[in-house]
């Protein structure tokens, strides 16, 4: 057999001071692990709790708090599905814009080139008589806003065809 392990106590110090360190105890013995053990294979049963039964007024209201978590859950499904249907025909909607954008583009792109701006000032000049304004003749104004301006009258009434029909009739 073998013998018995002896721990030993020991004093050190450190500067002044002597500290006595503390030993641990030996549980590695059978003894202890067997007493453990026994102790937790012992079951303890709890007396079985009575079950209390629901009184009419709980059964009210818990049966309409849950109807209104119900309520409340479809709701907010049928809101859910707006709001995607929403972003859908947003998405829809600028497209169409991006789409209506570049044919408007391309549309202002044509008419500028189909017009021959040197043929329109040589019909102005020779055929209407117009000339640039001389410097007396231009009035400058300083606008307090970018994008209104006030008329104080009325504009007076011109013959009915426009500059721009007379030189394309011509």
């Amino acid at each position: 057999m073998e013998a018995p392990r002896k721990r030993y106590e020991s004093n050190y110090i450190d500067g002044n001071n002597a500290r006595r360190l503390s030993v641990v105890p030996d549980y590695s013995n059978d003894e202890y692990s067997e007493r453990r053990t026994r102790e937790g294979r012992q079951v303890q049963r709890r007396p079985a709790k009575k079950v209390r039964m629901m009184s009419v007024g709980q059964l009210l209201v818990l049966t309409f708090a849950i109807g209104v978590t119900l309520f409340v859950c479809i709701d907010y499904l049928r809101v859910q599905n707006d709001l995607t249907v929403l972003n859908k025909n947003v998405a829809t909607v600028q497209s169409e814009l991006l789409d209506l954008k570049d044919k408007n583009d391309a549309t202002e792109q044509r008419m500028s080139s189909s017009v021959d701006l040197s043929n329109i000032y040589k019909i102005a000049t020779k055929q209407l008589g117009m000339v640039h304004p001389k410097e007396n003749q231009v009035v400058k104004y300083n606008r307090t806003q970018d994008d209104f301006v006030r008329q104080n009258k009325d504009i007076p009434e011109a013959d009915d065809s426009s500059i721009l029909e007379d030189i394309i009739n011509q």
